[in-house]
């Protein structure tokens, strides 16, 4: 039926994804992403088959079936979005070359547990939401559902999905109210100091209390009906699922008199990390109103801008938006949705994709502040207070000692509004003119109107800004029922999530930057000569092409360790008078000192276009200067222990092996500078930033292929050498055969020189440089191959280790083992010598060597 083509498309999606993934996860060992996996894609198959079944049964009404029909409307662009993954996937292996094949694999084999973690969370989410969409339902027609999806032949996915639902929709009804009530004694509270939030130890385990206050003076009556009301929403907390319904688990309550209350007690959430000297839970007003010391006013704070990914603040408000259907589901009402009332746990995972913390990482968010919740249609005290922190969440009619009408489920959906207007300006309320009462002129709900309608297009774009104010105008003009609401803000919030994703992912898909606005707004995307101001909102760090602002610890440290090998280098070089090997170290070790100081500037502002000209060009060309120091040496080792095993004359060394360097230089240096031109401007010029991605790449593979082909010269060389000594063909100097430290001829024996302790050392420490620099270029290729922007180029940890760190080490051995101590051979020569070397390179190869100085 054509009606119902929503149902069609999303089963047939889910089909595919559980197909590949059950391909995907075949013959993988069981870890904790195998088993997740596992559990949600058995959901898929399930959900395709019950939603399929429902669609061709005579025993569903139409109407129902139109109900389904808009779920897998809202559904279908989840798993679109992780079917576009797949595809990409498969269409990627199809085309590619036999090279391009051989990298993938070589990337499937480092980032394919990345990817695959990509897809479970993504597949995670959309069961989140299937959960939501389907609790939502009317109980009768969930029973006719599951009952319609029963298969005797594969029992166990029907059992698994009955139970996953039944688990949402019944275990409350299961739990005995005698069991929930604890004893005072078994609670400990945390030290500290008092809040009505705190941690606290029950049977040696972790554990949340949150305080309800009663009556410091009740009668019998009154205490029998709160501890019912306490006892029933105890009830109903116990049963839910924490990461599907954004509330914590409850485990019971109990009664602490000296305080006048009852006391929940929720379950902490597995992956959370709680650190013992901690007495309460952090929340997102914890995190939006955190400081640091002011940048530019020193013995000041200032506001911790936001460095998180933008996705992050639209799937935190999809989680507390389902948090409060979950409530409204269980006929409730919250009656205190605010920021405060928001926990934030951080996850207690070591991969290295969840390694960062906030304010990098904002953590998973649980709705808790239940002390005044009641049932939807249980009895209301109608009172209110003046406490204006928590008036300014409230709508126009709960506002005050007494407010103007019953508390109902569209004043939370309008407490909703208000803390997505917070958690989209990622400012307290406080700071933004509602400092108390007087500080507003006019009514506090036509202020939060004006902030969401001037400040939140630039900060999370139109469609935000719209779901805002839908909540906001809730129960004003239309009186819009409970209903509607529920599902409308919902499937808002969703599709923000979905909208954001696609601004992400589609300009991969197609190929090219798509030239689109901001966020759906009027402004450009942020550039160098647009944010030059610095960051703003406007321009957050974490939209510049490398995400964020630079370490300045690190930065200093390179810098510092940079000088400090500079000075020896000079000192020993002049005295030496090792003219070139010093001239390129030197260069070398001066652009990655510079390189280092743009980025110190941008640690503080990620926008200074100068800054990332210097360090773009000077760390892709400081470690090419340190190998062309490298290949000097080539010549006069060779010179040094026998020029009759090389291929080419020694005079050429420096031609073939420095000469292919500075070709590889001019390359880079294009690279940079096509790349630089192409972000000056106010739009960044994507074909540009291609064609000197392109440039980069291709200097770097160069100059890695050119120290890979002269490192195999000179390996040949000491293999044809090693050869000649275990054959007979030559003697060491200082051998009966030979003549100490000279180098002649012994009949049909060629002499050579004596080997050289410090030489030896010398040639090792040369072999660490060099294999620290082709270390440093094979990170370099995929870091520009992958894209500006890319997750690699915004992984500062691992440039410092795999670019900083290798330069450095290559910087200081050559430093610290330089020829003034271990090859003096390499210094100027007199004119006498230099002239009897020019003699020997016009009678040939096969001339005997002179003995040179050893102690030049």
């Amino acid at each position: 039926m054509e009606v119902l083509g929503a149902i069609v498309g999303c089963t047939s999606l889910a089909l595919d994804i559980f197909n590949f993934a059950t391909a995907e996860l075949e013959g993988r060992g069981i870890d904790s992403l195998v088993l997740s996996l596992k559990h949600d894609v058995a959901l898929l198959k399930d959900f395709a088959r019950i939603f399929n079944a429902a669609a061709q049964s005579e025993q569903i009404p139409l109407t129902d079936k139109f109900l389904l029909n808009e779920i897998c409307l809202a559904l279908q662009p989840s798993l679109a979005r992780i079917h576009s993954t797949i595809v990409r996937r498969k269409m990627s292996a199809l085309t590619a070359s036999p090279a391009r094949k051989a990298v993938d694999k070589v990337h499937g084999f480092l980032y394919g547990k990345a990817e695959m973690q990509g897809i479970s969370k993504d597949l995670f989410q959309w069961t989140e939401r299937y959960h939501v969409r389907f609790g939502l339902l009317p109980v009768g027609l969930q029973t006719r559902l599951l009952a319609q999806g029963t298969d005797e032949s594969l029992p166990g996915d029907i059992k698994a999905l009955r139970e996953t639902f039944r688990r949402l929709t019944d275990r409350s009804r299961s739990t005995l109210v005698d069991g929930l009530r604890k004893s005072e004694g078994m609670v400990t509270l945390r030290p500290g100091r008092p809040s009505s939030r705190m941690f606290a130890t029950m049977n040696q385990r972790t554990v949340i209390v949150e305080f309800k206050e009663h009556n410091l003076s009740p009668s019998v009556t009154y205490m029998n009906d709160f501890e019912t009301d306490v006892a029933a929403l105890a009830k109903l907390l116990s049963g839910t699922d924490p990461l599907l319904c954004r509330t914590l688990k409850g485990e019971g309550y109990f009664h602490q008199p000296s305080r006048s209350a009852f006391a929940f007690i929720y379950q902490v959430p597995k992956l959370a990390v709680i650190p013992d000297d901690v007495t309460r839970p952090t929340t997102l007003l914890d995190l939006i109103m955190a400081t640091r010391p002011a940048l530019s006013k020193p013995g000041q704070i200032e506001l911790i801008p936001p460095k998180h990914a933008l996705e992050q603040r639209f799937e935190l408000a999809r989680k507390i938006t389902s948090a409060v259907m979950y409530v409204h589901v269980m006929q409730y009402v919250h009656k205190s949705i605010q920021t405060s009332n928001i926990v934030m746990f951080a996850k207690n995972d070591s991969s290295p994709a969840n390694t960062e913390q906030f304010p990098k990482v904002l953590g998973e968010p649980f709705l808790c502040g239940f002390e005044t919740s009641r049932y939807d249609r249980g009895a209301s005290d109608g009172q209110g207070d003046v406490e204006w922190g928590y008036n300014i969440y409230r709508h126009p009619k709960r506002q005050g000692l007494h407010p103007q009408s019953r508390y109902t489920m569209n004043h939370d959906l309008y407490s909703l509004g208000v803390v997505l207007l917070e958690l989209g300006l990622w400012r307290p309320l406080t700071a933004m003119g509602l400092r108390d009462p007087n500080s507003v002129n006019g009514s506090v709900k036509d202020h939060l109107k004006k902030l969401a309608t001037s400040g939140l297009p630039i900060m999370m774009g139109t469609k935000y800004r719209d779901v805002v104010l839908f909540c906001l105008d809730i129960d004003g003009d239309g009186q819009i029922s409970n209903s509607t609401a529920v599902e409308e803000v919902l499937k808002k919030v969703e599709e923000l999530a979905i909208d954001n994703w696609f601004l992400k992912i589609l300009p991969q898909i197609e190929g090219e930057s798509i030239k689109m606005s901001y966020n759906g707004t009027n402004y450009p995307p942020p550039t160098y000569e647009t944010c030059s101001d610095g960051i703003s909102e406007r321009c957050p760090a974490e939209l510049s092409l490398y995400g964020d602002t630079f370490t300045l610890g690190a930065c200093v440290f390179f810098v510092v360790a940079h000088a400090l090998a500079l000075i020896p280098q000079l000192y020993f070089g002049i005295k030496a008078r090792t003219w070139s090997y010093t001239l390129w170290l030197a260069i070398g070790t001066i652009f990655e000192l510079i390189g280092y100081s743009g980025r110190i500037v941008m640690s503080s502002n990620p926008w200074v276009y100068n800054a990332f000209v210097i360090q773009l060009v000077l760390l892709i060309l400081g470690p090419t200067l340190v190998a062309a120091a490298i290949s000097i040496t080539f010549k006069h080792l060779v010179l040094w222990y026998g020029r009759e095993y090389s291929f080419i004359k020694p005079v050429l060394y420096p031609w073939v092996f420095v000469g292919t360097d500075f070709f590889s230089i001019v390359i880079q240096a294009a690279g940079g500078g096509v790349s630089s031109a192409a972000t000056n401007g106010d739009n960044n010029d994507q074909d540009m930033l291609d064609v000197g991605s392109g440039l980069l790449v291709a200097g770097v593979v160069f100059q890695m292929a050119n120290m890979i082909f002269c490192g195999g010269l000179m390996m040949i060389y000491i293999w044809r050498r090693h050869k000649a000594i275990k054959n007979g063909a030559a003697v060491r100097a200082g051998d009966e055969t030979a003549t100490e430290s000279e180098s002649s001829t012994n009949g049909n024996v060629k002499v050579i020189r004596a080997s050289d302790k410090k030489t030896k050392i010398f040639v090792y420490a040369l072999t660490v440089a060099y294999i620290a620099i082709i270390i440093r270029c094979i990170y370099r290729i995929p870091e520009m191959q992958m894209g500006w922007g890319s997750t690699l180029m915004q992984n500062e940890t691992t440039f410092l280790i795999l670019d900083g760190a290798m330069i450095l080490i290559a910087v200081w051995t050559l430093t610290i083992f330089h020829p003034y101590f271990f090859f003096p051979f390499l210094g100027k020569k007199h004119k006498k010598e230099m002239d009897a070397e020019k003699s020997r390179a016009a009678e040939g190869p096969d001339a005997p060597v002179m003995e040179e100085n050893a102690q030049r």
